[in-house]
């Protein structure tokens, strides 16, 4: 009689399952959102303020990360450095929010974590897990780069749900003037997006590496673009240097451009 069960193999079915996890964790680890998280829980809260200036939490689509942009936002706004165990510690709030609101203002709570942390499946425990994965990514992680890519990612979001909505709008045969009335004003929100991520800003701590003191015979690295590294150069003569610039090169991680300046004499 045959065996109903010949065909199961559930080592094989484990391999399988591990491979997903596997393949899921590579994507997750090339997406914007996650590259940013991990790269501000690795930042001072001096740098990390620079980068969250730069983009919105409404930017991020997914629940977590969006949650834990907002605690990290907390956490830098009392001039804290956002690393992942003040992250975990303020997350943690995410499970007892009853106790919490029992002796802490509403602001005082508002001030720790974000409302959206109650939609969250798991609650803190749930957050800590993330940053954890967020913070071992195991590959260069770039946080201007990632937050330019998160904002012009939900720009794109925006003008798709904005496009939605007009053509919902003619179809349902709404007022002419309601309707470019809606346009106009969206029109005027794309524009103010596209600006800010047309915006060159200027190197960031990241982007320049050198041991002090800075000396004839010092090499800089720097990474970014021709831009951000001519303006590198454009500094250091008017501070008196000849600086010889040397570049680009590529990486094959992927990285942005490699330039290196030679200093050639002291002011």
């Amino acid at each position: 009689m045959p065996d109903d069960n010949a065909d199961d193999n559930p080592a094989a079915d484990v391999v399988a399952e591990l491979a997903d996890q596997l393949a899921a964790r590579d994507i997750d680890r090339v997406h914007p959102e996650h590259n940013l998280i991990g790269a501000l829980l690795a930042s001072p809260a001096s740098r990390a303020a620079a980068i969250l200036a730069t983009v919105r939490d409404s930017d991020i689509e997914q629940l977590l990360p969006r949650v834990t942009l907002g605690i990290i936002r907390r956490i830098v706004a009392q001039d804290r450095d956002p690393g992942p165990m003040a992250v975990a510690a303020a997350a943690r709030i995410g499970d007892q929010l009853d106790d919490a609101a029992a002796v802490l203002t509403a602001d005082q709570l508002a001030a720790t974590v974000p409302p959206e942390i109650a939609d969250v499946p798991g609650g803190g425990r749930a957050v800590t897990e993330y940053v954890t994965k967020a913070y071992t990514l195991g590959i260069p992680v770039h946080a201007e780069d990632a937050a330019r890519q998160v904002s012009a990612d939900a720009l794109h979001r925006l003008i798709n749900e904005d496009g939605t909505r007009v053509a919902q709008m003619g179809a349902a045969r709404i007022d002419i003037d309601t309707i470019t009335a809606y346009a106009d004003t969206q029109l005027t929100e794309w524009k103010t997006r596209a600006a800010e991520l047309s915006d060159d800003p200027a190197p960031s701590a990241d982007r320049i590496t050198a041991a002090p003191p800075i000396t004839p015979g010092t090499e800089l690295r720097i990474i970014g673009t021709e831009a951000d590294a001519r303006a590198v150069v454009t500094t250091l003569t008017a501070a008196g240097f000849v600086v010889a610039l040397r570049g680009p090169y590529r990486s094959r991680d992927g990285r942005a451009p490699r330039w290196y300046a030679d200093l050639r004499n002291a002011p």
